[in-house]
C-alpha cells in the first residue's frame, strides 16, 4: 500500500520505506492505520488524543493509540 501526504509543511520528495519486489511486502519501517490517523490530525491541528463519543456513548480514542510518523515534520 501507499500512501502520498502533501500540504501542511510535510517535507516534499520525501520517501519513507520500501518493499521488497516480489511480493510487495514492507522491508523497512511500518506504520499501522492509526499512526497515519495521527499524522493526518496533528498536521491540521487536531489532537489525535481526543476521546470520542460512539452513538452508544461509549468513549473511544480518535486514533486508537496512534501516534504521529515523526519524520513526516
Amino acid at each position: 500500500m501507499s500512501i502520498v501526504f502533501a500540504g501542511t509543511g510535510v517535507p516534499g520528495g520525501r520517501v519513507i520505506g520500501a518493499t521488497v519486489r516480489v511480493d510487495g511486502d514492507a522491508r523497512d519501517e511500518r506504520f499501522p492505520p492509526a499512526e497515519y490517523a495521527a499524522t493526518v490530525d496533528r498536521k491540521t491541528g487536531i489532537d489525535p488524543e481526543q476521546r470520542l463519543a460512539m452513538l452508544d456513548h461509549r468513549p473511544v480514542n480518535r486514533t486508537d493509540g496512534g501516534r504521529a510518523i515523526d519524520i513526516l515534520f
